[in-house]
């Protein structure tokens, strides 16, 4: 089954059923599916399984935990911390496509998801802005879509290990980066460096 869902206003796309998913490709393509519309299209195995079990701390009181430290000790320690007392363990590969590219990258990750070889969930950003054929052929060069695939305990080596190859099987060989939804909860990238002290990515294959 498919459905739209709304989060914080951001309307994703679902597809829960292997049986759905031909259709669900076919309906919303990334290439031709509108970012104004749709924030992310998502297949997801198992929402339990996705979400993994809660902890005595909320994602709301762990935000402001680390909003009042200094920033010498916001760091990936402190992050890790606040990922187990939360219960917030998930975390992602992040693949980026060329906009030519993504809607077959795409259909293999979605099916390898229901197939069991990547972990619970995967989600994809649309593009169909992307491939605005305005653009030169140099600026489409640049353009990448964002593929997320999710595994569901970033302390698991071993598994987050498996579905990067699982994912280079698929295709996938560029070296890739992992990144926990706690440090992407926290607010933690590159371009913000001077806001804390920690690394964006944990894993690096």
């Amino acid at each position: 089954m498919s459905s739209r869902q709304i989060q914080d206003e951001r309307v994703w796309v679902v597809c829960t059923r292997a049986e759905d998913l031909p259709v669900f490709l076919q309906t919303y393509p990334p290439s031709h599916t509108s970012l104004r519309e749709i924030e992310w299209i998502s297949v997801r195995r198992s929402a339990e399984e996705a979400r993994g079990p809660s902890g005595p701390l909320s994602l709301a009181q762990a935000l402001s935990q680390w909003k009042k430290l200094p920033v010498c000790q916001r760091t990936n320690a402190k992050a890790n911390e606040l990922a187990l007392e939360t219960g917030e363990l998930t975390g992602k590969w992040l693949v980026f496509a060329s906009p030519e590219s993504v809607n077959a990258i795409w259909a293999a990750v979605a099916s390898a998801v229901f197939e069991g070889r990547l972990g619970p969930m995967a989600k994809v950003s649309p593009a169909m802005e992307s491939a605005s054929e305005g653009l030169s052929a140099r600026a489409r060069e640049q353009v990448k879509v964002l593929i997320c695939v999710y595994t569901c305990d970033y302390t698991n080596e071993g598994d987050v290990r498996r579905v990067r190859e699982q994912l280079r099987a698929l295709g996938v060989r560029e070296r890739l980066k992992y990144k926990t939804d706690m440090l992407t909860h926290l607010d933690v990238y590159a371009a913000n460096r001077n806001e804390h002290n920690a690394k964006t990515f944990v894993y690096e294959l």
